[in-house]
């Protein structure tokens, strides 16, 4: 089953639309506000870029410098990106004092896609129109013209004839006059990333109706309200949220979202992320040009995470900063009804659910709030339990609860139905014959109707046993017996079966990787394994064919987190220890080459793996706790504290020589991390608060 997705398909010679976006005078702008204030803005504009592109239905292929080369599935489509992303900067540049313009390059033509990279005449030509463009100009080919004329509603223009650098003909050209073409106008209310990524699935959304009519839509006017979705891993709970919001998002809504997992543990980590990413949208742009109140909200926001002016800590009372935070969402509501998701909660910090119990008992109007969390964990690994989640938000008028539950038998139809629109670009479902509805009928027994099960199921049985197949109509077809499909597989067994067709080698950099954790670092896997880069990321490309792993929004990463899991605990005990040893050493050597600060943290919890099992290196663990949390006392107190407890954890389960003197360190960390607490509250990132300064300050 191929992926959705351009870049995705197999290697060969494919008719694509190609855009070409860079930054004008982008060397005179870091020289005249230097490299760290540039990068920043460029950030920013990056997101947007990616934005418009995978809104329009293309993909970046890579990053030129301050520019990007995407493709697209037709030519209209690469226009339609490029006008919204000249649009984008337009409203970007309506409040900043640091202004920045884009040239933009579209052709279309042949191109050669080998592994990540594409070539051909057409990725030339944009190449060369996007230099000659102009300041925020687009220039086009006139085959790109002939092509997209009559399908968008960019206002296309006769342009001059140009001689290009490396072309052997006069090309003549067209331009866009983005400033009269209505595309690009509804990227001011945006999608965060990570839905969008969720919705680019392979995979279709479907058998959840009942649960989106359920969420309903917000709409203004109406009472602050919390809903929390309950299920068990891979029952869909994030497509589930990607799949909503964005309905939500097309009815005019602001969508905030964070995911727990991801964060640190620290306080208000989670609503941290999602608040940098929204300063990076137009959305923002929009409310600092348009709202004094929000302009004057983000002063007081970034305020109250200004760093102390003295050594005795910030004036400003825990109760003060949540206040301050509920009055900078009551302004984005006050505009439009706003939406705050937070995913994974089950990893959250106390001061996220303080937050939102302030939210909720406000007068503030126009929110609601949606949190997923996983029911099927231990209570050893979650730091908000599904009790202490109901106990702190009961349920009434305003807050509900309902369980996401796995997909019946019409929803398994409804999915094989819909393949075939990603996987052959059927325009509407293919409705299943009887051979198909016997297939949805075994697929949903195998699987217990887990969407990630399903997924696995059925990518299985096509890609990789060719059990099943999609004829050129997208009707269903097996090549072995129904009651084959039916036995009931898990997650776990079906990785495990994947696993056992890999080599030695293959198999071992995947262990290692899933060690790591869900982003695949290839710096780590090479010291590791000591095998040197093109060997590693030829054994990367055989995890990516065999399904293991992929490529979100740029980065490589296991293609689920219930798929890293499954095979980290496939391993074996003594074999995973190993490998925490040896990331822990490969840890400290990066470090000690100069390469990156130490990560205490991550080598801590390396070292604390290996002492369960062979123990060794407690002392090693401890030490890297308490120098974290030392680290953290100042910065996120909220952490110091728990890392000294974990170091305290240690030291409960083994005898170490220093016990008294590591004890009384711990405690003192634990001391001063509260007095520190009992000042500030919780603090957003430094990252977070630069941002913010900064903007309040350029837009004064």
């Amino acid at each position: 089953m191929t992926p959705s997705g351009i870049l995705t398909e197999a290697p060969g010679i494919r008719t694509v639309g190609v855009l070409v976006v860079d930054t004008v005078d982008s060397v005179a702008m870091k020289e005249r506000l230097g490299q760290k204030r540039a990068d920043e803005i460029y950030r920013r504009v990056e997101r947007l870029l990616r934005k418009a592109i995978s809104r329009t239905g293309g993909q970046t292929v890579k990053g030129l410098g301050d520019g990007v080369l995407a493709v697209f599935p037709s030519a209209s489509s690469a226009l339609r990106a490029a006008c919204s992303a000249l649009q984008g900067v337009s409203v970007y540049n309506r409040d900043a004092t640091d202004t920045i313009a884009l040239r933009a390059g579209v052709s279309v033509g042949d191109v050669a896609f080998e592994g990540d990279d594409i070539k051909g005449l057409a990725v030339d030509e944009a190449a060369r129109l996007q230099t000659e463009a102009g300041s925020n100009g687009i220039l086009l080919t006139r085959e790109t013209y002939l092509l997209a004329r009559g399908r968008t509603n960019c206002a296309l223009e006769q342009g001059p004839e140009l001689a290009l650098k490396g072309i052997d003909r006069p090309v003549s050209t067209y331009t866009i006059n983005w400033a009269e073409s209505p595309e690009g106008t509804d990227l001011e209310v945006e999608l965060p990333d990570k839905l969008a990524a969720e919705r680019r699935s392979r995979f279709p959304f479907a058998g959840r109706g009942a649960a989106t009519t359920t969420l309903g839509v917000p709409v203004l006017g109406e009472h602050s309200s919390l809903i929390i979705l309950r299920g068990p891993t891979g029952i869909g709970k994030t497509r589930l949220l990607a799949e909503w919001a964005d309905g939500a998002r097309l009815a005019g809504a602001f969508i905030f979202y964070c995911n727990a997992e991801t964060g640190s543990r620290a306080s208000l980590q989670e609503v941290a992320t999602a608040l940098r990413e929204f300063l990076s949208s137009l959305a923002h742009a929009r409310l600092l040009s348009t709202s004094p109140g929000y302009r004057r909200a983000c002063e007081d926001l970034a305020a109250a995470f200004a760093p102390p002016a003295s050594d005795t800590g910030l004036d400003i009372e825990h109760s003060e900063i949540v206040e301050r935070l509920v009055r900078f969402v009551a302004h984005i509501a006050d505009d439009s009804p706003t939406v705050l998701i937070i995913d994974s909660v089950q990893y959250g910090s106390s001061a996220t659910l303080a937050f939102m119990d302030a939210l909720l008992k406000s007068s503030v109007a126009n929110v609601r709030i949606v949190c997923a969390v996983t029911t099927d964990l231990t209570s050893d690994e979650v730091t908000v339990s599904d009790d202490r989640l109901m106990n702190t938000f009961p349920l009434s008028e305003h807050v509900q609860s309902f369980d996401v539950e796995p997909l019946d038998l019409d929803g398994v139809v409804e999915w094989l139905e819909r393949q075939p629109m990603l996987t052959l670009g059927k325009a509407a479902p293919v409705e299943l014959d009887d051979i198909g509805k016997e297939i949805a009928d075994a697929f949903h027994e195998a699987s217990g109707g887990n969407p990630n099960v399903l997924g696995l199921v059925i990518r299985d049985s096509y890609d990789l046993e060719r059990r099943v197949s999609m004829d050129d109509y997208g009707h269903w077809r097996t090549q072995s017996d129904i009651e084959s499909l039916r036995r009931s597989q898990s997650a776990e067994k079906l990785i495990r079966t994947r696993l056992g067709r890999l080599s030695a080698e293959e198999r071992e950099i995947l262990d290692i990787a899933a060690v790591v954790g869900l982003e695949i670092e290839g710096d780590l896997l090479r010291r590791v394994s000591g095998k040197n880069r093109d060997q590693v990321n030829d054994l990367l490309a055989v995890a990516r064919n065999r399904h293991f792993i992929a490529a979100v929004d740029g980065v490589e990463r296991f293609e689920t987190e219930a798929t890293r899991r499954a095979v980290y605990r496939i391993m074996s005990t003594p074999k995973r220890a190993d490998w925490h040893e040896a990331l822990a050493n490969a840890l400290l050597a990066r470090a000690d080459d100069g390469k990156t600060l130490v990560p205490h943290v991550q080598i801590a919890r390396h070292f604390s793996e290996v002492a369960a099992v062979h123990g060794r290196h407690a002392d090693d663990a401890v030490d890297h706790f308490l120098r974290a949390a030392t680290r953290a006392i100042r910065t996120e107190p909220s952490d110091a504290v728990n890392l000294a407890h974990e170091a305290l954890k240690v030291l409960d389960t083994f005898e170490l020589v220093d016990d008294a003197q590591l004890r009384g360190k711990a405690q003192a960390v634990v001391a001063e991390a509260q007095e520190e607490l009992g000042h500030p509250g919780p603090q957003l990132s430094r990252e977070l608060t630069e941002g913010l300064r900064t903007h309040s300050a350029s837009t004064v």
